[in-house]
């Protein structure tokens, strides 16, 4: 195994554990508020981390840089996920037991082999229509 997949594998076992536990922290905190206010309070923070990240990086100038379409892309998958996304996700959270939230909504990412048009043709492994994120984790501790 590279050192680049080793890296990839990392990667994936602490966003596991970060998306794992966010749940909870997100159930509590949708106790008192209603989720479009938690979702703004979300992004605000979001957008003010990056803002400082970008400019203390000095990467602002690549932000400057963004084509139109890139602009388009992320503004819409923004709008899908970060709004409309979160929205629905935290309607339901705020209703129903984390429990039974969080295993319906994580099945969800399994879609996208539904949707074999958004494969790759650079031949990328990690875009392949039967890259088996399991086997991935699988290989890294075993």
């Amino acid at each position: 195994m590279s050192m680049e997949d080793k890296v990839v594998f990392f990667l994936i076992i602490i966003t596991m554990i970060l998306w794992g536990s966010i749940p909870i922290i997100e159930k509590i905190g949708l106790v008192k508020l209603d989720p479009i206010i938690g979702i703004t309070i979300r992004n605000l923070t979001i957008t003010i981390g990056l803002l400082i990240f970008i400019f203390w990086s000095g990467r602002y100038k690549e932000l400057l840089e963004v084509d139109v379409k890139g602009i388009l892309i992320f503004s819409a998958s923004g709008l899908m996920a970060g709004l409309f996304g979160m929205w629905t996700y935290y309607t339901v959270l705020k209703q129903w037991p984390t429990s039974k939230v969080v295993p319906i909504f994580g099945k969800l990412s399994t879609c996208n082999d539904d949707f074999k048009c958004f494969n790759t043709k650079r031949g990328d492994k990690y875009f392949e229509s039967d890259w088996n994120p399991i086997d991935c984790v699988r290989n890294l501790v075993g």
